[in-house]
């Protein structure tokens, strides 16, 4: 993206000339490198540029020519050079940048109960993008056997997309129980038995 602005002329006897300066919301913009990833290059000159554009790049967009004109100090009665400083900016342009649609889908959709939470395996293009997924509405990933509406969505900035899917999260049909303590003496008491069970955790009757 490329602004441009012109400030033709000098002034006084120094011959001074205007110096330009570009802002975006207000905000006076720097050259090199910004915090959301783009570059900024011109930011004192008649011509700025921004490469590596991000949607946090949108704003108003504004240069200012500031000059110093001769001016005459009352207090010492004393002609004085580049004593008066003016300046004049222009009518902001403003720069609306939209997010790039992306895709992004899910894969491990299918697994077996054994007590951890599952989630799918997203993958975006472009990739490494984050997403948000809720399951059945909530944003808990399922522990329990059961079948989840997946909805996942892309939450960077620059991007946006979504799917769908299903998770399965089937009964595993294997489990283990351990009962041990099963050998007491009478001591007119309840005994039971402690029971171990694998997946741990799991209930028992």
């Amino acid at each position: 993206v490329t602004f441009t602005a012109a400030a033709a002329g000098s002034s006084g006897v120094n011959g001074t000339t205007p110096t330009l300066r570009w802002s975006r919301n207000g905000a006076v913009l720097t050259d090199g490198l910004q915090s959301d990833g783009s570059t900024v290059a011109g930011a004192t000159t008649g011509t700025l540029t921004i490469t590596n554009v991000r949607v946090t790049a949108a704003g108003s967009y504004a240069c200012t020519a500031s000059q110093t004109l001769d001016g005459y100090a009352s207090g010492s009665a004393a002609f004085a050079a580049d004593g008066l400083p003016v300046s004049a900016t222009t009518a902001a342009a403003v720069l609306t940048i939209n997010s790039v649609s992306a895709s992004i889908s899910l894969s491990g959709l299918d697994c077996t109960y054994n007590g951890a939470p599952h989630a799918p395996v997203v993958t975006t293009s472009p990739v490494g993008l984050s997403a948000a997924l809720t399951y059945n509405g909530s944003p808990n990933i399922p522990v329990n056997a059961g079948t989840y509406a997946v909805v996942a969505t892309i939450s960077d900035p620059n991007y946006h997309g979504s799917t769908t899917g299903t998770l399965v999260i089937a009964p595993n049909a294997t489990a283990t129980i351990t009962l041990d303590g099963l050998n007491v003496t009478y001591d007119g008491k309840p005994h039971g038995a402690v029971v171990t069970t694998n997946p741990a955790g799991m209930g028992t009757l």
